[in-house]
């Protein structure tokens, strides 16, 4: 399979994706929903991010390189950065210190996951 079919296979799933979320969102009620089903939206918005960045990742690179785990680790952490920080905000226990904090742990954690020695393909 090459780079251009996994590019287009990846973009119509990103898109798939981005549509169910928006869609979840326009026809659900966040008062009348359980605890459970108000986390989920986080949680897709997060593997949405994760495989836009992939998505960005894949698009943008030089070569016609797969994608290696060590792109879906940053992706995932990007996205999750992200996701926390929403999280964060929505109950409104986010400031700047919070923020710092988060940018912080991922700096460390991106310095600790680019010495782990990591097959390259998935």
């Amino acid at each position: 399979m090459t780079a251009f079919t996994n590019r287009r296979y990846l973009v119509k799933i990103v898109a798939i994706m981005y549509g169910l979320f928006f869609l979840f969102l326009s026809l659900t009620s966040p008062s009348n929903l359980p605890i459970l089903l108000l986390i989920a939206p986080v949680i897709w918005l997060f593997f949405c991010l994760t495989l836009t960045v992939l998505l960005c990742i894949n698009i943008y690179r030089l070569k016609d390189k797969v994608i290696d785990r060590k792109d879906v680790i940053y992706a995932a952490s990007g996205a999750g950065v992200s996701c926390v920080i929403l999280l964060l905000r929505s109950v409104n226990q986010l400031n700047a210190r919070d923020v710092l904090l988060i940018i912080f742990f991922l700096a460390i954690a991106s310095f600790y996951l680019s010495k782990i020695r990591m097959p390259t393909k998935l």
